[in-house]
């Protein structure tokens, strides 16, 4: 019997564990998209976001943010300091030009669109608690 309630416990747990980091994953995608879209705007670069950011129940507390950019005529390595900072995250900043899987980007990545203004500059995200 104490078996049982110590498995429903851990399941319950766990449950929400995973229902907190899809909500914090929602809202970090949420922020990015429209700074990546402000950031963009009126320009001819075309931006996707790739990896566990755009995957539900993929991306993990210590996940990065994947971003491919493509027509992009700036420094890079000033775009990829600049994005990091404003979201206190890990940016793996991919050259569409440069990369092996462009039809996959194409296909599978989320184009931003350079219309959204941003939501906010805090990309927290909800805070997790177990069940109590």
């Amino acid at each position: 019997m104490e078996l049982q309630k110590i498995v429903r416990f851990l399941s319950k747990r766990d449950k929400a564990q995973r229902a907190c980091l899809e909500a914090k994953r929602k809202d970090i995608l949420k922020n990015v998209m429209a700074v990546l879209a402000a950031t963009f705007a009126n320009t001819n670069t075309e931006v996707y976001i790739i990896g566990s950011l755009i995957e539900p129940y993929k991306f993990k507390e210590n996940s990065d943010i994947d971003i491919v950019v493509k027509n992009y005529q700036g420094d890079h390595f000033l775009l990829w300091s600049k994005l990091e900072e404003k979201f206190a995250r890990k940016v793996d900043l991919i050259i569409f030009e440069r990369c092996g899987f462009q039809k996959e980007i194409q296909q599978y990545g989320l184009k931003i669109k350079s219309t959204t203004p941003p939501l906010r500059t805090g990309l927290v995200g909800p805070v997790c608690k177990g069940p109590t």
